[in-house]
């Protein structure tokens, strides 16, 4: 009943007298099973098809996902170590002004230092020659 449905529905015609059954309504008949089972076959091969590239897109958005994290973390990271190099670039600055004021103070006092010492020589030679003055008048 089913086969002549269809049979009727693609406008194939068809003889109900069982005497007749042999021949061209069995060739469409079998066409017709073999068209079927060609199709059952076909959808299944699809339908594992879209089940593969189904599982194939999932594993595909998760690696994704994960890409994302990973990039918006190293994003982030990159950012916290930019602030922490402009830090160290600041006290680096910070050190150098300092070192170059120290370098002025120490290269200031050298040269009051130098200056001391050639006072502290011609004193200590006034006062040689004030002991020898001292020595020879007595």
């Amino acid at each position: 009943e089913y086969f002549r449905s269809l049979l009727d529905e693609h406008h194939i015609s068809y003889v109900i007298d069982e005497d007749m059954k042999s021949g061209r309504y069995m060739e469409l008949e079998q066409r017709f099973m073999d068209l079927a089972e060609n199709a059952r076959f076909e959808r299944e091969q699809l339908l594992g098809v879209q089940q593969h590239l189904s599982n194939t897109l999932k594993m595909a958005e998760q690696d994704n996902k994960e890409a994302q994290e990973m990039i918006g973390a190293l994003k982030e990271r990159n950012h916290h170590m930019e602030r922490i190099l402009d830090s160290e670039q600041k006290g680096k600055a910070t050190l150098v002004a300092t070192l170059d004021e120290y370098k002025a103070t120490v290269s200031s006092d050298q040269i009051e230092m130098n200056r001391l010492k050639a006072q502290l020589e011609h004193e200590r030679q006034k006062v040689a020659e004030l002991y020898s003055i001292h020595k020879s008048g007595d």
